[in-house]
């Protein structure tokens, strides 16, 4: 029998994300294929219009199609955009780090490997420039113990063990 279970999310404040990434981290400004300064910044949805999240409606998804492999984070966020539109919300860094923080609340689906790896995933909601001037996202991994989190590229390759998080709107 599944119980449901809360958890609160609040706003990501910039430290949370620096000591993750590094320091120079910033909120990602303007359009993906810009330089991420110029513009207004990508915002995380959930933690701006939800206080509370039912885990039972977190789910994931590669969102490769027939014999693909991977794909880049910039291509996956193409395909995530289509799913704003149709009830869905793609979390960003503000679920990871509340599930840092509320371990025994990350979804046991999650906990599950693939291939015999952890499952990464990732928290596209919300993009960062990291230090280097790329766009990133935080990804998230349970160890057997607790949620680690770390980051990745947008223009790194994401398989079949990097799904992105996803939440059905009710």
């Amino acid at each position: 029998m599944n119980i449901a279970t809360i958890i609160r999310v609040s706003g990501v404040v910039l430290p949370d994300v620096v000591d993750l990434i590094g320091r120079g981290t910033d909120f990602w400004k303007g359009p993906l294929d810009g330089d991420g300064r110029d513009g207004d910044y990508v915002r995380d949805l959930i933690a701006c219009d939800l206080a509370e999240i039912d885990t039972l409606k977190l789910t994931h998804d590669t969102f490769l199609v027939a014999r693909e492999t991977a794909m880049t984070g910039l291509e996956r966020l193409q395909r995530l955009e289509a799913l704003r539109h149709k009830g869905w919300f793609i979390p960003g860094a503000a679920l990871a780090l509340a599930f840092k923080e509320r371990p025994s609340l990350y979804p046991s689906l999650w906990k599950e490997p693939v291939h015999g790896s952890a499952l990464v995933i990732s928290f596209d909601g919300q993009v960062f420039r990291s230090v280097t001037g790329k766009p990133c996202t935080i990804h998230s991994h349970w160890d057997g113990r607790r949620v680690n989190l770390h980051y990745s590229s947008l223009l790194a390759e994401r398989g079949r063990r990097n799904p992105s998080a996803l939440l059905k709107a009710s």
